[in-house]
């Protein structure tokens, strides 16, 4: 046998027989995995069955065992192409903490979460589980490996603890911050109109650079607090 029906043999052989070539045209992959994307934001995770997907994406259920092994793993494949900016952008700030850093690194969890506004809500869903969940498991997993693509002890065991000042729970903090980042994203129109908020663009750029402020410098003045409540008792 000649080495190019060799190599035809194996091109027709490479898929199994239930991917017709319309399928392969259409890239049927890629429809698999933009189908599995909307209902996975869109829809609890055990609300999504491999049929459903399949019929948003107008192939047959095998082929989702073809190239994704099971529901599972296609879930991952999302959650890593969903996050791939943010790694990327911590890959490059990677070095030494600093604000500049880590307003870059704020800025992109913005940005990613602007463009997938359903993200956010998806994670809250999930991280509220029990960690013997399949797909918060799954979540928890993508998210760490994504913090984890830089050093800063920010993302370590006892987060901020190295920049902590004097009396402040490190645990408490972290918290704290997660609150930052997350609320903005969560909150219905409704929360958000009677701040008198519609967080447009400029207006995440701008929460950036404030709850960097409220990171480094705290909130309150206790010595303003302190004038003004002596103030209002001499009333």
């Amino acid at each position: 046998m000649s080495q190019q029906k060799k190599i035809e043999q194996q091109k027709n052989t490479a898929v199994p027989t239930f991917i017709d070539k319309e399928s392969n045209e259409h890239n049927a992959r890629e429809r698999l995995f933009l189908a599995a994307s909307s209902l996975f934001l869109s829809q609890d995770y055990d609300r999504v069955s491999v049929r459903a997907i399949a019929r948003q994406a107008n192939v047959d259920p095998a082929l989702i065992r073809y190239y994704f092994g099971n529901k599972a793993a296609l879930f991952e494949s999302v959650l890593i192409a969903l996050f791939e900016p943010l790694k990327h952008a911590l890959a490059s700030a990677n070095g030494p903490l600093s604000f500049q850093n880590l307003r870059q690194f704020m800025l992109e969890h913005k940005s990613l979460m602007t463009k997938n506004p359903q993200l956010p809500k998806m994670m809250v869903r999930l991280l509220l589980l029990d960690e013997t969940n399949a797909a918060s498991a799954i979540m928890r997993k993508v998210m760490k490996r994504t913090l984890h693509t830089v050093s800063w002890p920010i993302f370590s065991t006892k987060p901020l603890e190295f920049a902590m000042a004097d009396g402040v729970d490190p645990d408490l903090a972290q918290l704290s911050m997660v609150s930052l980042m997350v609320f903005p994203f969560i909150a219905s129109k409704t929360v958000l109109s009677m701040q008198h908020l519609d967080l447009s663009d400029a207006q995440h750029d701008a929460l950036v650079d404030h709850n960097l402020r409220l990171l480094s410098q705290g909130i309150f003045d206790l010595n303003k607090i302190a004038s003004s409540t002596i103030e209002n008792g001499a009333h």
